[in-house]
């Protein structure tokens, strides 16, 4: 073999290797959600097997690869969601979100983790202006939803495993643009997602399990967090195309 073959066959190796493992990389940073949905993504969790996703209007099982598994039709509007005992808690507002008390429609629906079957849903009036996110804690779930325009505070609603009302928790955030949108309980705290708009950006309150005051971030959780094999992940939408909207979750940095 002629030296300037042999050199350019080693050069071509070499790259090919290159680009692999950063190909590699890429996709371990980054878990795409297969398939595309009729609505955006809101809210996810995990079970450590599985990965569950909520479309507003249809709810999705996935493999760790992002492969789906099962996936199931469900009434307008299904948000944030947690998994806690072999079951899937999902936030569900059927009336209107971010108004005063009297037109949400607040519900907690439940799924079973293995083939999505339903299970049955609970009222919770109390969260008025519109039910969005969920997460457990100890022995209690925790609520999160909508906020009408000009209200200084974000409340999350403590309910008793059969959602039995316990106590509404006040913090004195300001306002959120549309409330907070996510819930999740890890790392010893709260992490309780809201969206952005021009001069109030989006990002992650911070709660400890008091419920008594708040750290502002710019995490953007808010389409949803989950702590995947040790590791924070952030969920993320767009609408590439007219045909649907797509979902991924990408590791958070550290």
């Amino acid at each position: 073999m002629k030296r300037r073959n042999y050199i350019q066959i080693l050069m071509f190796a070499v790259c090919t290797v290159f680009f692999s493992i950063n190909a590699y990389a890429s996709s371990t940073n980054k878990i795409m959600c297969e398939g595309t949905y009729g609505g955006h993504l809101q809210g996810l969790d995990n079970d450590g097997a599985s990965i569950f996703w909520a479309f507003t209007t249809e709810l999705v099982k996935t493999d760790g690869d992002g492969k789906v598994l099962k996936k199931v039709e469900v009434p307008n509007h299904h948000g944030d969601l947690c998994c806690h005992n072999g079951v899937v808690y999902v936030a569900v507002n059927r009336g209107q979100f971010n108004q005063e008390a009297g037109k949400a429609v607040s519900e907690i629906w439940t799924f079973r983790t293995d083939d999505l079957s339903f299970i049955a849903k609970y009222d919770v009036p109390e969260v008025v202006h519109g039910a969005g996110g969920i997460t457990y804690r100890e022995g209690f779930f925790y609520v999160v939803g909508g906020l009408p325009r000009g209200y200084e505070e974000n409340y999350v609603y403590q309910y008793a495993p059969d959602f039995k009302f316990v106590k509404r928790h006040v913090l004195k955030t300001g306002y959120t643009h549309l409330g907070f949108q996510t819930a999740h309980y890890t790392q010893g705290k709260f992490w309780f997602g809201f969206y952005g708009e021009q001069g109030n950006p989006s990002g992650t309150m911070f709660v400890p399990p008091t419920l008594d005051s708040f750290e502002r971030t710019r995490i953007h959780s808010d389409v949803g967090v989950t702590l995947w094999k040790n590791e924070i992940w952030l969920g993320k939408t767009s609408r590439p195309t007219q045909n649907g909207w797509i979902g991924w979750l990408e590791k958070m940095e550290k």
